[in-house]
């Protein structure tokens, strides 16, 4: 007879004992359909491939040792984390904000140095010294 385990409610063979054959074809079955619906979803990948779908992920995880299923679940579970606190941070719309404000300060920057360039060339000379001071600045604020 199949007794019935206490861990998740899944049948299993008891004790090493004498069985009939019915029951052997029975456990062996429910064990079948138990692997396939690990299984289910499985896309087989090569060693060392790039895991570019769940499938791939789950073949992994069902072909692999438990310590590589631990290094795995453990990576999952760190870029889950990661993933949530950007979006709860909206880190993306952050970023966004700081390129725009990097992009309009470079343009005043540009600005600048085309004043720096235009002030060194005036003819009597009344220009150069503003033109050094801020180009100076300029030099400082680069570096």
């Amino acid at each position: 007879m199949i007794s019935k385990s206490t861990t998740f409610g899944l049948p299993f063979a008891g004790p090493a004992v004498p069985r009939n054959r019915a029951d052997l074809e029975a456990e062996n079955a429910v064990l079948r359909a138990e692997v396939a619906r690990l299984r289910a979803g499985e896309v087989p990948c090569e060693p060392f491939q790039r895991i570019s779908s769940g499938g791939h992920f789950l073949w992994i995880l069902g072909h692999s040792g438990p310590e590589l299923r631990q290094q795995l679940a453990a990576s999952a579970a760190r870029a889950l984390d990661t993933a949530e606190r950007c979006v709860v941070g909206d880190h993306e719309a952050v970023q966004q904000h700081q390129r725009d404000r990097i992009t309009k300060l470079e343009k005043i920057v540009d600005g600048l140095r085309n004043e720096t360039r235009r002030l060194a060339q005036i003819s009597d000379g009344s220009g150069r010294g503003v033109a050094l001071a801020l180009a100076f600045r300029l030099s400082q604020a680069a570096a």
